[in-house]
């Protein structure tokens, strides 16, 4: 029964590590163009400062090095500086920011260029990206 049991684990972790290496792979090219043309944008002046917020991909405690009393929770971003972003949060500052309703401008701060990530960060934040361009775009008006 063990060995069944280990086995289904093997497979479950094999499934994890796929779809972690091919969500970041399919990431990539997209990222950079992606990427190239908000900041282009930003550098032609279209958007003020700006940041989007999209869905929390991932909670986990600190490494050893970190408190023990806390984690980390990375949610997806969009800015205006660098494009799609991965902000890192202490959880503890993240539902601070939350009740004063200061989220946004933390979060700038916080903000870690995607590309820049590590491969697991990188696929969990990409599939949220397109949506998080289109809330950003929306904010600008061309007449």
């Amino acid at each position: 029964m063990t060995v069944i049991r280990s086995f289904k684990k093997d497979i479950q972790l094999a499934k994890l590590c796929y779809k972690l290496q091919i969500g970041s792979q399919l990431a990539d090219g997209p990222l950079r163009t992606l990427d190239g043309y908000l900041a282009q944008l930003n550098q032609l002046g279209l958007f003020t400062q700006s940041i989007v917020l999209g869905p929390v991909v991932l909670t986990r405690a600190y490494g050893v090095d970190g408190p023990n009393d806390s984690g980390q929770v990375i949610q997806a971003a969009v800015t205006s500086d660098f494009g799609a972003a991965a902000v890192v949060w202490n959880s503890e500052d993240y539902h601070a920011a939350q009740d004063d309703y200061e989220l946004e401008r933390d979060a700038l701060d916080r903000a870690v260029a995607l590309r820049k990530c590590a491969p697991a960060i990188r696929s969990l934040v990409w599939p949220h990206v397109s949506e998080l361009v289109d809330e950003l775009m929306g904010r600008v008006t061309i007449v």
